[in-house]
């Protein structure tokens, strides 16, 4: 609501006013069932391990009225009431002590009593009697004494206005004036809570926790029995492995895309109804609700495996806008892709500690780079980018950069063929001028494709074409150049101090013939450059 009069409500509106209960009522309980664990986590975080409500709730009173207490004794005691509108069942009656002039007085109590808006005493009942009136509270004599805060429990019989009065005095022998005692009737904290008192018990679907030290648990069985569970899990994970969210359908009739909208959204809640179903009985015959056979069968959906739509249907085309698995790879994914792939990690940079022990760094991806590259930190970042923006592919630049030397020097120049991931069967040898050298290139620039891309073309497909008029055009300007290596001092980020590369020896890293006559190990460089950053590398 925006009206001014419901949003000045201060008297726990979570709990009394329509215009917030309409949606409180539902999450309140199920916030509740998570009582035992802090804001960051931790299980019954307080002293003692008893709970983990807020220190300020437990042990103070900001609300209240207060009444001056200057009666010496018993035989002079005052009484104070204050008027509250309470509803029905267990309420409490706080009584603070408010210090004055820098000290708690010491005041003596003797009945509490609860009239109703008729002035029928409700419960009369002498303090004396409480079972755990705190650490600051307690017997004096034949009376009470509050020397700071204590709860007192009362039960109320119906929803109405209360009046609650008790008899008061201040304690002369221990204070040198008058005391201030606070006095407040609603939910208060008790010992013993796990809970506060002014929101709904824990609970879920009208149905309430039985038991506080397993609220969680008790919870998770209770959302996972619901029948609206499947659908829920199948509509998390759907964004998570296709990139974008569950169509919603479209609100505004005139809108050109209308039809389009309605008629994804229509056929993705059937897809998902589909997979709930699904889910909750089993799929394929196996378990009810396996999450990894569910992701197994999103991916194995035609709404994940779709590459292409070759239609011109205006309202078709519009609702297979988002059909596909075509996402944006998460620095986390992308980084292991690309170790999987090419046995280089960026940004890996091993330092010898000692004969025995190595510290090997992450991966920059997931390191320095990781929100620059659309990341989250689960913090302050706690939604992905779903787009390649302007920062992100100059990331993406960085990477291809700093990982193809790495690469083809590991490919040509430490491995042996056999051992070789991207470049078996070719060396640095075969150049466009060299005895069947178009053909060899052709064939491996094909099987890159593949194996970069997923994509099988043949050797004289246009991909393939082009990505070999790159490799042509680098080549020759590096062969106009009189360097016949292939790097030297820091170029590759790399020198044999680092142990950059696992399972090589040092007699091979040491060793090593960095020449280059052909420049066609530096020409690989630019064009696995050139692979790792193309949009189709860089997407699922």
């Amino acid at each position: 609501t925006t009206d001014p009069d419901a949003l000045a409500d201060t008297d726990n509106p979570t709990l009394k006013n329509a215009n917030c209960t309409v949606c409180h009522a539902r999450l309140d309980p199920v916030a509740g069932a998570f009582q035992n664990y802090s804001d960051i986590g931790n299980y019954r975080a307080s002293f003692g391990g008893t709970d983990s409500l807020d220190g300020q709730y437990k042990t103070s009173l900001a609300t209240g009225e207060d009444f001056l207490i200057e009666a010496r004794s018993w035989e002079e005691r005052e009484t104070v009431s204050i008027r509250k509108s309470l509803l029905a069942g267990d309420r409490s009656v706080a009584l603070v002590a408010h210090p004055d002039q820098g000290y708690y007085p010491n005041l003596g109590i003797d009945l509490l009593t609860t009239r109703d808006e008729h002035g029928r005493v409700v419960s009369r009942q002498s303090l004396v009697d409480l079972e755990d009136p705190g650490s600051c509270s307690g017997p004096m004599g034949d009376h009470f004494r509050v020397s700071c805060l204590v709860v007192v429990p009362i039960d109320i019989p119906t929803d109405g206005d209360y009046t609650i009065e008790v008899d008061v005095w201040i304690d002369w022998s221990r204070n040198n004036g008058p005391g201030t005692l606070r006095m407040d009737a609603g939910d208060f904290y008790r010992p013993g809570d796990t809970w506060y008192r002014g929101m709904r018990n824990p609970g879920f679907n009208a149905e309430l926790v039985p038991n506080a030290d397993t609220s969680v648990q008790w919870l998770a069985e209770r959302i996972v029995a619901d029948d609206r569970f499947a659908e829920a899990a199948v509509k998390f994970w759907w964004p998570a492995v296709m990139g974008a969210d569950i169509l919603l359908p479209p609100e505004q009739a005139d809108d050109a895309d209308f039809d389009g909208r309605l008629l994804a959204a229509n056929a993705q809640a059937n897809e998902v109804e589909r997979l709930a179903t699904a889910f909750r009985h089993g799929i394929g015959g196996g378990n009810p609700y396996n999450l990894k056979d569910l992701l197994v069968e999103i991916v194995l959906s035609k709404w994940f495996r779709t590459d292409t739509v070759e239609d011109d249907h205006p309202v078709r085309t519009v609702a297979l806008r988002d059909a596909g698995a075509n996402r944006l790879l998460t620095p986390e994914e992308l980084a292991t892709k690309t170790l999987s792939l090419t046995g280089v990690q960026w940004g890996r940079r091993d330092q010898q500690l000692n004969q025995r022990a190595l510290a090997v760094s992450p991966h920059a991806l997931t390191r320095e780079y990781a929100i620059l590259y659309g990341g989250i930190d689960s913090d302050g970042v706690i939604e992905r980018a779903r787009d390649l923006t302007s920062v992100m592919f100059g990331v993406a630049q960085a990477h291809a950069a700093e990982v193809a030397c790495p690469v083809v020097l590991r490919e040509f120049y430490l491995l042996p063929d056999a051992a070789r991931r991207l470049f078996a069967g070719i060396d640095k040898t075969v150049t466009p001028e060299s005895d069947g050298g178009p053909g060899a290139l052709r064939d491996k620039l094909a099987e890159l494709h593949e194996r970069f891309f997923g994509e099988i073309v043949g050797s004289q497909s246009p991909e393939v074409s082009r990505t070999y008029e790159l490799f042509e055009n680098v080549w020759n300007r590096k062969r106009e150049s009189t360097w016949s290596r292939f790097f030297d001092g820091s170029e590759c980020r790399w020198s044999t101090d680092d142990r950059y590369f696992d399972g090589i020896p040092d007699d091979v890293l040491n060793a090593l013939d960095l020449s280059d006559p052909e420049h066609v190990a530096r020409t690989w460089t630019v064009v696995v450059a050139a692979l790792l950053m193309d949009p189709r590398y860089l997407h699922l």
